[in-house]
């Protein structure tokens, strides 16, 4: 192709820029992003089965509960499912559904809640994807069966004993602290 017609393509395409003005280049860039088509580096493949670890609480004890979770990516978004109650929470425990979005291959952002109506369960999950995606480590903040306001770590791994050895280690490191950050306390008034 020759220059001008390089120089020609170039002229309107920065002519319908700029007649979308900011905002709408701002979309379209998201819609390229969206579709896979402005990543600078291959996404990592987190569709398929990952094994959970959670820290969080029922009862009044804190405890660790484990879940099986289906993911589906799509480009960016992400979708998870846990495939039953973790068997560690019969009480707290519960099906949900969390969708996200990957930022720069590495970080997952997201929200998640409870399948049944009746089950006030939901939140915000944030997790750091491993370099190789093996592995992600990350936090939940949320209301659970014991809170209306609480959080715990989180670790998600293609292998179950992994995701174990891993919040094992990150609750090593950390110092004592309460999961719960609000007792619950009477309402007063409307």
């Amino acid at each position: 192709m020759g220059t001008a017609l390089w120089f020609a393509l170039a002229t309107i395409a920065g002519a319908a820029l700029y007649a979308l003005g900011y905002k709408g280049v701002e979309v379209g860039i998201d819609i390229l992003r969206d579709r896979g088509l402005l990543f600078k580096k291959i996404a990592p493949n987190l569709s398929g089965t990952w094994y959970a670890v959670w820290e969080t609480s029922a009862e009044g004890q804190d405890l660790l509960s484990t879940e099986v979770i289906e993911a589906k990516q799509r480009v960016r978004k992400l979708t998870f499912t846990n495939r039953e109650v973790s068997p560690e929470n019969p009480h707290g425990g519960f099906m949900w559904k969390g969708n996200a979005i990957l930022y720069d291959n590495t970080h997952i952002l997201g929200t998640y809640r409870a399948n049944d109506p009746n089950v006030l369960s939901k939140g915000t999950l944030y997790f750091q994807v491993h370099r190789n995606g093996s592995f992600m480590v990350g936090k939940w903040v949320g209301c659970n069966y014991d809170s209306d306001f609480t959080w715990g770590l989180a670790v998600l791994a293609r292998n179950p004993k992994i995701a174990e050895n891993k919040i094992k280690a990150l609750l090593r490191g950390l110092p004592q602290r309460p999961l719960k950050m609000l007792e619950d306390e009477p309402r007063k008034g409307n």
